[in-house]
């Protein structure tokens, strides 16, 4: 399930986490964020379906009206485009506790039409080395005050000049082809039963780079 990104970003703000800041918006309401910026649905129906990239007040009315059509609640949120690249980490927990960790690039490209997913990409060492350590502690803290059993999902913004920006969460194995083909491919299991063994088994899992 998908969390209301505006009650993310005000959530993980109260826990001392650095997210995207995140606006409700609506053609009546004033646009603090500036430009460029991305509007999305504050609760999609489906993935990334509907979000924009938008570069100035001329361009908001459009993707105000698609966004919020696709929104679970009718209303959608702008955030200040930030200049870097997308970091995927898939968690697995057992009652808040981290027992599984992977991490991807997210290969996603904006044009006329909204956000194109192109896939997954290996993370380079390099940023693995920058950003691993702060990305565990940033999950666990999640974790911690959900005693999460299951699998999450969690995206960044990432960039030498911006650092680690959270600015989704997802609550069970997402779409992208991360649980079907990416993950399986890598470590040679089948994640949706992994998924129902954290749920009823009192075993541990463990996988992935922890």
């Amino acid at each position: 399930s998908t969390l209301s990104k505006l009650y993310l970003f005000e959530y993980v703000n109260s826990l001392g986490i650095k997210a995207i800041p995140t606006e409700r918006v609506s053609l009546k309401s004033k646009n603090n964020i500036g430009y460029p910026a991305v509007v999305k649905p504050e609760i999609p129906l489906y993935g990334k379906k509907n979000v924009f990239l938008i570069n100035n007040r001329n361009e908001l009315k459009d993707a105000i009206n698609a966004s919020s059509e696709e929104s679970i609640n009718s209303k959608c949120i702008i955030q200040p485009y930030l200049f870097g690249i997308d970091l995927i980490a898939v968690a697995s927990s057992k009652m808040g506790i981290l027992n599984g960790l992977d991490f991807f690039i997210e290969n996603n490209k904006f044009d006329t039409s909204g956000v194109k997913h192109n896939g997954m990409l290996e993370i380079t060492e390099e940023i693995k080395k920058n950003t691993v350590t702060e990305i565990k502690k940033i999950i666990q803290t999640i974790l911690n005050f959900n005693t999460t059993t299951g699998f999450t999902v969690f995206s960044f913004r990432y960039g030498s000049e911006i650092g680690l920006n959270l600015y989704e969460v997802n609550v069970g194995l997402s779409g992208d082809k991360l649980a079907d083909i990416f993950l399986p491919e890598k470590w040679g299991k089948n994640f949706f039963e992994m998924e129902i063994q954290l749920m009823t088994n009192s075993n541990d899992i463990m996988w992935g780079n922890l």
